[in-house]
């Protein structure tokens, strides 16, 4: 088996190309060859387009990335791109390592990711590359960009910014903000800044060609996974090969706040329901296509990254359109 591994080195500060000498080792040991491309000068996606580009996917098996979500989804951005360009041409199997901050992806597909990304993880991570179940994801497309995790408007982009800022502005002192538990910290404290400087937009929504909502919005998130943010699980009937994207949307920091507290993926079984219960008035609704038009133009994000503002966005799916490895092994 021969492997294309996309590799981000500043993932999570770095965390990736940390374990880039173990995760070769993994590979070594399930007989899987591999072409790495881990440029820290160009960006992945450049990396893999290039790639593409000149050798195509004729002796590659499987693409593996290895990164977060913006990782993932700039790789399989790439590959979709590839794939429609040429008559006939198909996808191998695409394979994910989960090493970026929130890792909403791979807890949506069944991979164990904890605070600190175990080695017993790693492993099973390489494991499903060539030993995991088969399944077919779906995309979302906004604007005419694809996103394999979810897409978001308002107050949630302006945290992201806020993120890119500091970052940078903090830059002396990024050994506090490296792997996924400083990626993380970084992020409370920026949504401690931005939090009650979001205003409220007026906010036009259509599901499938019919009005779903008028009136008030601080954040809106259409979701193709069921995690989001790396903790929160808005509702538990939205799966990524289901031909349909989860729409939620805040209506102010009140309604924000309590939402989120209660789409806490991690509480006890008991405590899920009970908040399952008193979550039951969230703003959702699943659907193929959506247009979102807004009274002032919003910064907006995909897949944890930052993307155009703008006061329309039309949103659609495309179903089942990447093939995948999930895991099958226990946990």
């Amino acid at each position: 088996m021969k492997a294309l591994c996309a590799l981000n080195p500043s993932s999570a500060g770095g965390f990736g190309i940390k374990c880039w000498p173990r995760i070769a080792e993994l590979l070594r040991q399930h007989g899987i060859d591999y072409v790495l491309l881990a440029d820290c000068d160009v960006p992945i996606g450049d990396q893999v387009r290039c790639f593409l580009k000149d050798n195509g996917l004729k002796n590659i098996d499987v693409v593996v990335g290895i990164g977060g979500d913006g990782t993932h989804s700039m790789v399989i951005q790439q590959l979709v791109v590839w794939m429609d360009a040429g008559q006939g041409r198909t996808l191998p199997p695409y394979a994910f390592i989960p090493l970026g901050t929130a890792n909403d992806i791979a807890k949506s597909l069944g991979f164990h990711v904890g605070a600190a990304f175990s080695d017993r993880d790693l492993a099973r991570a390489v494991s499903t590359i060539g030993h995991g179940a088969d399944y077919r994801m779906d995309l979302g497309v906004v604007n005419g960009t694809p996103f394999a995790d979810g897409f978001t408007i308002g107050l949630d982009p302006n945290i992201l910014r806020e993120r890119n800022v500091q970052k940078k502005r903090l830059h002396a002192l990024r050994f506090l903000f490296q792997g996924p538990i400083g990626g993380n910290l970084l992020y409370t404290i920026c949504t401690g800044l931005r939090f009650w400087r979001q205003t409220q937009r007026d906010v036009d929504v259509s599901v499938d060609g019919h009005r779903w909502y008028a009136g008030p919005m601080i954040n809106l998130v259409i979701n193709n996974m069921r995690v989001y943010a790396g903790e929160f699980e808005f509702h538990q009937s939205a799966y990524a090969n289901d031909g349909l994207l989860d729409l939620v949307l805040f209506t102010g920091q009140r309604d924000y706040l309590r939402s989120y507290v209660l789409a806490l993926r991690n509480y006890p079984r008991g405590l899920r329901r009970l908040a399952k219960h008193l979550n039951r008035n969230l703003q959702h609704t699943q659907g193929r296509r959506f247009d979102v038009r807004l009274s002032h133009s919003e910064p907006a994000q995909i897949d944890g990254e930052e993307f155009p503002g703008s006061d329309f966005f039309r949103v659609s799916v495309r179903a089942g359109v990447v093939p995948i490895k999930i895991p099958a092994e226990p946990l």
